[in-house]
């Protein structure tokens, strides 16, 4: 079985999920599999942006569910942004294999008001919360191995 999620403002391309189920049957020992993504302005899918980027994003994942439960849940950062940056972390620390596929299977919707606009000091926090996270786990980790 496998997990896959998708924001409300964002966008799969047809074929998203095929691509990554085969990309996964070719990599047995990988637990997920990502998609780059390519952003657009809200009522203008045509007017994309000229690049795409890897899209370490909720939209672009195909993950299998025993390395999501073995993983847990998702933080809900104070502002709300640095939950995937939090969960990709864990799941890396747990040595699960993460991998990124060239092709562009998303698209994420840029709207005022979305989570993704623009920069915002206060929702910003989140990344500060999850990077404090990580450390702690760090320290953990290393005063258990001692």
């Amino acid at each position: 079985p496998f997990i896959a999620t998708l924001d409300a403002d964002d966008l799969w391309l047809p074929g998203k999920i095929a691509a990554q189920l085969a990309h996964l049957d070719r990599l047995p020992g990988t637990a997920g599999v990502f998609t780059h993504i390519r952003s657009f302005r809200d009522g203008e899918p045509d007017a994309m942006a000229p690049t795409a980027m890897p899209g370490w994003s909720r939209s672009t994942m195909l993950m299998r569910r025993a390395a999501v439960e073995s993983v847990g849940p998702m933080v809900d950062p104070q502002g709300g942004r640095g939950e995937m940056i939090d969960w990709i972390a864990r799941a890396r620390e747990a040595g699960f294999v993460l991998d990124m596929m060239p092709d562009i299977l998303a698209l994420r919707r840029i709207r005022p008001g979305s989570l993704s606009y623009g920069r915002d000091a206060t929702r910003d926090r989140g990344y500060l919360e999850v990077a404090r996270l990580a450390m702690l786990r760090r320290a953990q980790s290393k005063a258990s191995s001692s």
